[in-house]
């Protein structure tokens, strides 16, 4: 999952402060979605990390490695993290969670879907039913809801919400968004899909994911301290 920027390659070139400092925004809402999910992780619920092209690709990748660190730690498999990208309509998604559940065996118990924000819920309301339609339970992550509070969403969605925040008020959404950052963009708003930015800086994309490393592997260090000292969390 991870790609190291290369030789002669430093973050603060390669990246603004403004960009730096949209990615590392997402470390605290991404710490409260750990902490919710907290009882999920120390089972080894997750099979699979699935995150929304293209908003929810650097929320993925935190939560992704946070969750695969912490899965190696107690000696469990740890979940594969993929994203929506290039399936047309509802069958083609089923078919492909499917997939991934052989992938685990046919064992997969648990996926927890990440996105950046949730307005009405309308947009991922299809790959929720991919889901349910599979078989498979699964919970969304979102690093901000835009008006229904996480257990009012969870009821129209049918499934368990938890939210990095409850507001995107003051969060830089749109350069998290930003297809320089992510490598991949939406043809079109309120899709799931997306795909390969042929314009994209390949540079900027390691940049942005050697970050995300960086945030999960402080969350990680902090989650791990919490339960070794019974401390709570930050």
């Amino acid at each position: 999952m991870r790609e190291k920027i290369r030789a002669g390659e430093s973050i603060e070139i390669i990246l603004s402060r403004e960009e730096i400092e949209s990615i590392q925004e997402l470390e605290r809402p991404c710490e409260r979605i750990v902490q919710s999910i907290e009882s999920e992780i120390e089972k080894g619920e997750y099979g699979l990390i699935l995150g929304e092209d293209s908003g929810g690709r650097i929320p993925a990748y935190i939560l992704g490695h946070v969750l695969q660190s912490l899965s190696q730690k107690n000696n469990l498999v740890p979940p594969t993290v993929r994203f929506i990208a290039g399936a047309d309509g509802l069958e083609e998604l089923i078919q492909k969670i499917e997939l991934r559940a052989l992938e685990h065996g046919g064992e997969l118990k648990r996926i927890l879907f990440v996105t950046e924000l949730i307005s009405s819920g309308r947009t991922i309301q299809p790959i929720i039913e991919a889901c349910k339609k599979s078989g498979v339970k699964t919970d969304v992550a979102t690093i901000a809801l835009n008006s229904k509070p996480p257990t009012v969403l969870g009821l129209q969605l049918g499934c368990r919400v938890v939210s990095g925040r409850l507001s995107p008020l003051g969060m830089k959404v749109p350069k998290i968004l930003d297809s320089t950052l992510t490598g991949v963009k939406k043809n079109r708003p309120n899709t799931l899909y997306a795909a390969q930015d042929p314009f994209s800086d390949d540079a900027k994309v390691r940049a942005s994911r050697e970050i995300a490393v960086e945030i999960a592997d402080r969350i990680v260090r902090r989650y791990i301290l919490s339960r070794t000292t019974n401390q709570i969390w930050p």
